[in-house]
């Protein structure tokens, strides 16, 4: 294994720890949800039409976005660092942003307003 092998499995593994760290935090708060381990969202909500995609900024971003938005109601995107970048070049209605760590917290407020 070379420098650049490290570089490239250390974004996959904080994808998933973040990605497992929501689900845990909206399972605690009485929401269903169910991981996604193939291609589509990260996270589903059951009962709600929700999806909670983790990004940050090593996939196909715009691609995962326009797919969410066909399949979902609502599109909560997560990002750690990128989402200035990300809210500047996705707009849609249905889409939210909102930091990792406020993720949760912000979206039981949303579905609160929408539900």
């Amino acid at each position: 294994m070379n420098s650049t092998d490290c570089v490239i499995l250390f974004p996959s593994v904080k994808h998933e720890y973040y990605v497992n760290w929501i689900q845990n935090k909206h399972n605690k708060k009485g929401f269903v949800t169910k991981l996604n381990k193939k291609e589509g969202a990260d996270i589903v909500v059951q009962n709600s039409n929700t999806t909670i995609e983790v990004e940050l900024g090593t996939s196909e971003v715009l691609e995962n976005a326009r797919n969410n938005v066909k399949q979902f109601d609502r599109v909560l995107i997560c990002s750690d660092s990128t989402l200035q970048n990300l809210s500047s070049k996705i707009k849609h209605q249905k889409i939210l942003f909102y930091k990792i760590q406020d993720s949760y917290l912000q979206f039981f407020s949303y579905l609160i307003l929408v539900l």
